[in-house]
């Protein structure tokens, strides 16, 4: 955890507290940091031994230990504290992105396809990213992917990693239902069996059916993510069977393929990696790249491809921006735009030009001068 402060300190550092939401293991804030001047989030979570492999204290030493990441968001502190009547309670922070999650984003925005493509490429580079690092994320939902404009464009930060482990090499893990959101489950987490790292594409699959119909695949009768037990054994029943939804087939391609190749029921005939559906996405890309608009596809003499500029590709699996602590935070430049050596950097790193200093998380509409009071 972070360095050593008091309780009383930290509660006169971090006020004005504002309820933002909660999951399985927490409840987030929206607080004023006092010591610099700007708006945070806080997870709160309490310290129970019969959570002891899921501590909030734990999740941020996780996501603290990987390298940094464009598309996985970062704790900027942790701390643990008795905080006496209440008893032992963790406590992390983290920027605060004013868009909110992707499930709160998708209600409120109406995004071109161009700018769904976007966030979908940023969700599975993350993923890339999490399992290249062996860590199988195990609760990966829209409510679980804060967005974040960036560059001028929505990029999705993977958080959230109470449920995550850390494989140490090996391809699987033991399942556990705590915590389990059923309408993005795998069969095998529904079924109490062997966890690969691929469950987390058959989640990557509800998200995407989610961005580009608006609505989940495997519903209950409420029609949405509804806790309740008849509910969850309704969905649950749907994964178990297969039941894929018709609209499916009224998606475009290649996404309907890809969502295809996430929902399959054995983990080993499954889609294994996030860089099989991101080459499907590529593939297609490339072969509109081909079109002519006026002729249909070039002649075997015309194609060379010459991508026009600004042409979206697919962000680079190992691309990453710093988010916490004292250091700048620093914006990929998209492919076709000048991209700019950060200064101090050692020649060949991939890192953009900084964009905007991390610490200025939040910017209210208010003048500084109307800072919350003590």
């Amino acid at each position: 955890m972070s360095a050593k402060l008091t309780y009383n300190a930290f509660e006169s550092r971090y006020r004005n507290k504002q309820y933002i939401g909660a999951g399985g293991f927490g409840r987030v804030y929206k607080v004023f940091d006092h010591a610099k001047n700007h708006y945070v989030a806080l997870k709160v979570s309490d310290v129970r031994p019969e959570w002891d492999k899921f501590t909030l204290q734990k999740e941020v030493e996780l996501v603290n230990r990987l390298p940094l990441h464009r598309n996985i968001a970062r704790y900027d502190a942790g701390y643990r504290f008795d905080t006496g009547f209440t008893g032992m309670m963790d406590f992390a922070v983290l920027r605060f992105y004013e868009y909110g999650n992707l499930e709160q984003f998708l209600k409120k925005e109406d995004l071109s396809l161009e700018d769904k493509t976007l966030i979908i490429k940023g969700i599975l580079n993350g993923v890339a990213f999490l399992h290249k690092n062996d860590v199988i994320h195990r609760d990966l939902k829209a409510q679980n992917i804060l967005l974040h404009r960036e560059d001028g464009v929505w990029t999705p930060k993977i958080t959230d990693f109470g449920l995550s482990r850390q494989t140490g090499g090996e391809n699987t893990i033991t399942n556990s239902a705590i915590g389990l959101s059923y309408a993005y489950a795998a069969p095998e987490q529904i079924q109490n069996g062997k966890i690969y790292k691929n469950v987390d594409l058959w989640a990557t699959g509800v998200i995407i059916y989610r961005i580009l119909t608006g609505e989940l695949p495997f519903r209950g009768r409420s029609n949405g993510e509804n806790k309740s037990t008849q509910s969850q054994l309704e969905v649950s029943r749907k994964i178990v069977n297969l039941e894929l939804p018709a609209k499916l087939e009224n998606i475009p391609s290649p996404f309907r393929e890809m969502i295809k190749r996430c929902f399959v029921f054995a983990p080993e005939e499954r889609a294994q990696t996030a860089e099989e559906l991101l080459g499907m996405l590529m593939e297609s890309e490339n072969i509109n790249l081909r079109q002519t608009p006026q002729n249909g596809p070039a002649s075997d003499e015309d194609k060379t491809e010459i991508l026009p500029a600004g042409q979206n590709k697919m962000l680079d699996e190992n691309s990453s921006h710093f988010a916490n602590g004292n250091q700048s935070d620093t914006t990929e430049v998209m492919p076709g735009r000048q991209q700019t050596p950060a200064v101090g950097r050692p020649e060949g790193e991939k890192y953009g030009t900084p964009k905007t200093n991390v610490t200025q998380v939040f910017r209210p509409k208010t003048r500084p001068t109307d800072r919350p009071k003590r």
